[in-house]
């Protein structure tokens, strides 16, 4: 059976819809392979007809009167709206900036599966998988979050979707060919108009300028007053996806606020400046000129087709079309993960955790690589099994055994020790494995207020992992220490 999966986001002309596009887009990685829903308190136009394209059903809920998203205070949220939708067996994914602690909890609560879509690096998120699409953010910027919280940042995993038909782009020779200019739907303090007037002399210069705005833009009657000193100027309003890439792909230039749109833009790619309009969108401007796919406005004038073509190069290198393979493979494992289970290890077990101990694989990354001795094992497992500072689990899926994890407690510390079983590697179940581990061992934990992995640096794959889940890092002799908070 297909595991469900639920969307969360909402939108209107005052607050925007970019949480909206980025869960549609998000959701066409994802729709054919899982039973999708998407919950909203609104359904706009775009939103339903792309729904209706994909079969996926429109849940809605009351509708909620939002404040602008610089009104907001860290901890402010709306009250839980999906006790009567979820069942306790669904992946959830969040997207807004008011789906705080509470509201995620009460999604825990339940049972589910916890995705949240962040742009604020708040501490303190409890989600299973955290993902942030700002380039340039990193994981160690992520604080005090759960123990089992793994996080994905970066270009790789960017919530936008643009066609390949709009990718192949060239600027050669025609540098200012055509200029967009969108600073938001609502643009409430109206960048636009004062983009217009502030930087005639460049925009100028332009063969066509289109200027994308919403229907809800409240300065509309002073734009097109503006546009008269810009004949080769247009308004494009109540554009479909699909229309604003277009335009997208006919731009030679774009400045854009610091949004997801252009996050598009740089997909499609072109010369491309960006404006911070938000607070939420510091992130992703540092990230996007940081990254050098974006220049800050006082640059552009300068920039000539040699700085367009370096950064279109850079911006094809970050959007490399695959970030639908990485959300499908990430959200099988996140399938995987709600389906493991644990059992404390036993007697009845000492065959398997010694075939599994004795494999060269995992002897091979084991600090102790000499061969085990079967009496040897079954010396130290007997023992080990019995001891109350030890807490010995045993992983499966379905019937099948696919590894075993253990945190041996001492002076505060729960010291890590896992594998999986060598016919299963190769599926990301090592990162399965701990995140579901640590939040399970956090849950009967009363007395270690930290946990601590060592690994060899050759181990790669451990590395990843520890790194993933935001584990801090620290270089001892001749292996890696990774430690993470469990008091969360």
């Amino acid at each position: 059976m297909m595991q469900k999966i639920v969307f969360r986001a909402d939108g209107s002309p005052e607050i925007g819809y970019g949480h909206m596009y980025r869960m549609l887009a998000l959701l066409k990685m994802l729709y054919t392979n899982w039973q999708c829903f998407f919950v909203s308190d609104s359904a706009p136009f775009f939103l339903s007809d792309e729904l209706k394209s994909m079969s996926v059903p429109l849940l809605q809920v009351v509708k909620i009167k939002y404040p602008l998203p610089d009104t907001r205070k860290p901890g402010d949220e709306i009250p839980f709206d999906m006790e009567t939708i979820l069942t306790g067996n669904e992946i959830v994914v969040l997207d807004g900036y008011w789906f705080g602690k509470k509201y995620q909890q009460a999604i825990k609560s339940k049972g589910c599966t916890l995705v949240y879509i962040d742009d604020l690096i708040e501490a303190g998120n409890i989600a299973d998988i955290v993902i942030n699409h700002s380039p340039g953010v990193n994981i160690g910027q992520y604080q005090d979050t759960a123990p089992g919280t793994a996080i994905y940042t970066g270009s790789a995993y960017s919530l936008v979707q643009a066609p390949d038909m709009y990718r192949n782009k060239t600027t050669q020779g025609k540098l200012f060919g055509q200029l967009l200019l969108a600073m938001g739907g609502a643009d409430p303090l109206n960048y636009t108009c004062t983009l217009l007037q502030e930087q005639q002399p460049y925009i100028s210069r332009f063969d066509a300028v289109k200027i994308i705005v919403g229907n809800a833009f409240p300065h509309i009657q002073q734009l097109k007053d503006s546009i008269a000193a810009f004949p080769q100027a247009e308004i494009l309003q109540a554009l479909s996806k699909t229309e604003v890439y277009a335009v997208m792909q006919k731009s030679t230039v774009a400045i854009l606020s610091a949004s997801t749109m252009a996050m598009e833009y740089a997909a499609v790619g072109g010369l491309l400046s960006v404006i911070q309009t938000a607070q939420n969108q510091k992130y992703l401007y540092k990230g996007l000129i940081d990254e050098k796919i974006a220049l800050p406005l006082s640059e552009l004038y300068h920039a000539d087709e040699a700085i367009c073509s370096a950064m279109m190069e850079k911006q094809r290198h970050l959007f490399d079309g695959k970030a639908g393979e990485r959300f499908v493979r990430l959200f099988n494992e996140l399938q995987l993960q709600a389906s493991l289970s644990f059992i404390k290890a036993a007697k009845e077990h000492l065959d398997i955790t010694y075939q599994w101990a004795a494999n060269a694989t995992v002897r091979a990354y084991s600090f102790n690589q000499n061969p085990i001795p079967f009496q040897e094992h079954q010396d130290w497992y007997l023992q080990k099994i019995e001891q109350d500072s030890c807490v010995y689990l045993l992983a499966k899926l379905g019937d099948a055994f696919i590894g075993s994890l253990r945190f041996d407690i001492k002076e505060g510390k729960a010291l890590i020790s896992y594998l999986v079983a060598p016919e299963q590697h190769g599926r990301g179940l090592g990162k399965v494995l701990l995140a579901k581990g640590l939040n399970y061992f956090a849950q009967i934990n009363t007395t270690a207020t930290h946990a601590t992995g060592y690994v060899l640096p050759q181990n790669t794959a451990s590395v990843k992992v520890f790194e993933r889940l935001g584990f801090t890092c620290s270089t001892e002799t001749n292996q890696l220490c990774y430690t993470k908070k469990l008091n969360h």
